[in-house]
């Protein structure tokens, strides 16, 4: 009687094939890990586009509208996200772009703009990146004065 791959024995194999398919085994599920990984952030991401497009579609139909242009929250997102990058953040220049937003709007636009960076959104950088104290004065603190309702 002839025997095949699927009805050998794992003892009756030899110990080439035997690690060739461990090896195998191991690697698909490493891969497939990853890969859902990757979509469940995605999906995530999607969500949060989403949301904040819904919500800057709700502020508009109160009269609260972007200040600027789209491609002008790109580079407010990119200010942000090299003022924090790296061992030191530099305060100052997040203080500078966050005194720029003008309404809810401009929050929600620079939040959409910033999306993940190095797997992060810009709400969790600026939690990861600042202590509570220099958050409230250089970002909530800010915010509050424009009349903005937003809180990082």
């Amino acid at each position: 009687m002839a025997t095949n791959f699927f009805n050998t024995k794992w003892s009756d194999r030899p110990p080439l094939e035997r690690t060739i398919i461990l090896g195998s085994t191991i690697t698909l599920i490493v891969f497939g890990a990853i890969k859902g990984k990757q979509i469940v952030e995605n999906i995530k991401l999607r969500r949060q586009q989403k949301t904040l497009e819904s919500d800057l579609g709700q502020l508009q139909q109160y009269g609260k509208n972007p200040s600027y242009q789209d491609s002008q929250y790109f580079i407010f997102a990119d200010i942000v996200y090299q003022a924090m990058k790296g061992l030191f953040t530099d305060e100052v220049s997040v203080a500078g772009v966050m005194y720029k937003m003008k309404n809810d709007a401009d929050i929600l636009k620079l939040i959409q703009s910033f999306g993940k960076k190095d797997g992060y959104t810009l709400a969790e950088w600026i939690a990861d990146d600042f202590n509570n104290e220099d958050k409230q004065f250089y970002i909530n603190n800010v915010l509050a004065k424009k009349g903005i309702k937003y809180r990082f």
